[in-house]
């Protein structure tokens, strides 16, 4: 068995410490990047690079790293591992995942969103592929055995025809709508989206009082993450997809419609409720049973997996991209009065910071 080598490329919270926040005998962990590794015998964690000083000894001290970098690109030419986890904020998720791909590491996990634009998307998507690097977006959800288990029973056609998936819940559009949207596009198979229409709320964070956002259109720029609020997806084939935040409240729902049952995910928690006949009757039934695993695992391995074969990953650069345009397109559309943007985003350089 390879024992591959894993560099980390910020030393915060998702990098080592998320863990703390989180009950004991929580479905999810591990959840952080170095648990992750951890917790498998073909991953060795053998370095790590922050520019605060103080967070990455703290950081080196927990994990037991012995090498640690103020610079990642001095890292990674010094250290050569095989994977990169790219765990700072957004706006250097382009540049890191680029220079590592240039540079002979051969897996990427780089925590959402992906970018700040389609321009950086389609230059990651590119390097990534020219150097045959494999790659997977931090959206655990793909990873989790409950959204595994749904997707399956609808690739089996247990919904019959697709029709709907929608998502109702609380968070801003590139941190948090990357995980709606990217539920959304997983559950239904991820066909390509035609258009979207919608709106951002036009503020950032849940503080109090918030924190007002906008967009420049000298500069086609956001000053910061507009919160998610609606927005309505035509994918091919005819679905549909729905994203909603009619609360305000912090929650994350799930539904899906097709011609023979609908399914209702909750994080956590699920039923399936049957149509037959004419609609009017239903049925509860209970939801399969599914392994109850670490996501944050299950996507190294899938990540593993990629790399030796060569297949495609489940959170790969192209379907990650997918994603990502329907973010920015959501807030294409909210500059444009709502109007549907057609897909794929002509507006390459539209930018949203994120944390």
């Amino acid at each position: 068995m390879k024992l591959n080598k894993v560099a980390i490329v910020g030393c915060g919270r998702i990098a080592g410490s998320i863990d703390d926040e989180m009950p004991a005998g929580h479905p999810c962990l591990p959840y952080c990047h170095a648990g992750g590794y951890a917790a498998l015998a073909s991953t060795t964690l053998v370095a790590a690079a922050d520019i605060d000083a103080s967070r990455r000894a703290s950081f080196c001290k927990r994990w037991g790293v012995s090498r640690d970098y103020d610079d990642y690109r001095v890292m990674i030419e010094q250290e050569q591992p095989d994977i990169v986890s790219v765990c700072t904020g957004q706006k250097l998720h382009a540049e890191i995942t680029i220079f590592a791909a240039e540079h002979g590491v051969k897996g990427i996990y780089c925590e959402k969103a992906m970018c700040s634009s389609m321009a950086e998307a389609d230059a990651m998507v590119a390097v990534l592929e020219r150097n045959g690097v494999a790659f997977n977006l931090g959206v655990n959800r793909r990873f989790t055995g409950l959204f595994m288990a749904a997707r399956r029973m609808i690739a089996d056609g247990e919904l019959g025809d697709l029709k709907w998936a929608q998502f109702t819940g609380n968070d801003l559009l590139m941190h948090g709508y990357s995980h709606a949207f990217d539920a959304i596009c997983y559950l239904l198979g991820d066909p390509p989206a035609k258009w979207i229409a919608g709106q951002v709320a036009p503020y950032s964070g849940r503080t109090t009082p918030p924190i007002h956002c906008s967009y420049d259109p000298n500069t086609n720029r956001w000053d910061r993450d507009p919160g998610g609020c609606w927005a309505t997806i035509a994918f091919e084939g005819g679905a549909m997809g729905q994203a909603a935040n009619p609360t305000g409240m912090p929650m994350y729902e799930w539904q899906v419609v097709g011609t023979e049952g609908v399914l209702h995910i909750r994080d956590y928690g699920e039923k399936i409720a049957w149509r037959k006949g004419d609609g009017y009757e239903k049925l509860e039934v209970p939801f399969p049973e599914y392994p109850r695993k670490s996501p944050t695992v299950g996507l190294i391995e899938n990540l593993l997996l990629g790399m030796e074969t060569g297949e495609p990953t489940r959170a790969n650069a192209r379907v990650s991209r997918a994603v990502t345009e329907l973010c920015l397109a959501n807030a294409e559309s909210h500059v444009r009065g709502a109007a549907p943007v057609g897909l794929p985003l002509e507006n390459r350089t539209l930018y949203i910071p994120s944390h």
